[in-house]
This record gives C-alpha cells, sequence and structure tokens, in this order.
C-alpha cells in the first residue's frame, strides 16, 4: 500500500487602494470602505446585506494603499467591499466591489468591470497570493502633448477655448490656466 501526504497550500489575500494618473499607480492612504456579506432577499435574489458587517463598517487604507482587515480570514463567502468617500482629487466607484473566497480558497471578482484588478501570484512555493488593486482615476482631464511615439514635448503651450451661449468659441480665462 501506498499513503501520499500532501501540503495545503498557503493562501493569501491582500487589498490595496491605487490612484492612477495615466501610467503612475500611487497607493492611496485614507480612504473609507465597509464590507457587506452577501445575502439574499425574499425574493431569492443575491444583494448585499443593509449594514455592514460587524468590525468592518470604516475600513480605511493605510499610507501603502492596504486593506489590512480583509484577509483570508473572513472565510468562505461573497462580500461587497463599498468605497465611502473617494480620496481628495479622485472619482468614488461608481458600485461595489463583488468577490468571492471560494471553499478551496481561490478569490474571484464577480465586477465585470473590475476583474482585471485581481492577479494571482504563485511565485513561492507552497503559496498563492491573490492580490485585489481597487483603482481610482483622477477627476477631471490631463492633457499631455507627445510625439508619435509617446514622448512628452516639453515646452508645448495650449490655449483652451468653450463655446458660449451664441455658439462662438472664446478663450477661458481667470480658471488659474497658464
Amino acid at each position: 500500500g501506498r499513503i501520499t501526504v500532501k501540503n495545503r497550500t498557503v493562501q493569501e489575500l491582500t487589498v490595496v487602494k491605487v490612484g492612477v494618473d495615466g501610467n503612475t499607480r500611487t497607493p492611496l492612504s485614507g480612504v473609507h470602505f465597509a464590507l457587506y456579506e452577501q445575502v439574499r432577499d425574499s425574493e431569492g435574489n443575491v444583494r448585499p446585506a443593509y449594514t455592514p458587517m460587524d468590525g468592518y463598517d470604516d475600513l480605511v487604507t493605510k499610507d501603502n494603499g492596504l486593506l489590512e482587515e480583509i484577509t483570508m480570514n473572513l472565510g468562505r463567502g461573497t462580500y461587497y467591499l463599498r468605497e465611502k468617500e473617494a480620496p481628495s482629487g479622485y472619482s468614488m466607484l461608481p458600485e461595489d466591489l463583488c468577490f468571492t473566497i471560494g471553499g478551496d480558497g481561490t478569490i474571484s471578482i464577480h465586477n465585470a468591470g473590475y476583474s482585471d484588478w485581481l492577479t494571482k501570484d504563485t511565485s513561492v512555493p507552497g503559496t498563492v497570493s491573490y492580490q485585489i488593486s481597487i483603482v481610482n482615476t483622477s477627476v477631471g482631464i490631463t492633457v499631455r502633448k507627445t510625439d508619435e511615439s509617446g514622448n512628452a514635448l516639453a515646452g508645448s503651450q495650449f490655449v483652451l477655448y468653450k463655446k458660449n451661449d451664441t455658439g462662438s468659441f472664446v478663450i477661458v480665462t481667470g480658471y488659474g490656466l497658464g
């Protein structure tokens, strides 16, 4: 007879909040979240619970953007992570981030537009690390002048016009624009 003993793979989960401006990703601290469990309503539809989970009603990202409370210790289930307050200069997430911790320890994201926020790392033998990077884009418009290869063209100058009530275009002034 033969007995095979296998070590269980260690599975880790981290959630980090990042701001994206062009190609730059910056960890965002001080962002407030609440975590809700998934429940079924009287008609059998799934939705977030009306109130956040005990102890998860005001989660705040640290200097490195990390939400330390969101780990595999949550246990198996489907959760909704709701941004309560957007960081200054960034737009708020338009919907809750819905993710599942499976019985086998796998992580999945259910929002179609957010699926690329989940990464899986198996580079450490015996460990599977999942990371959810919640992305915020900055509010407003950034204008950059580049050549065909995407290299910045220093010294470029722009003039901003707006269409007035009569349909004519006038130069925008007085808003701190140089």
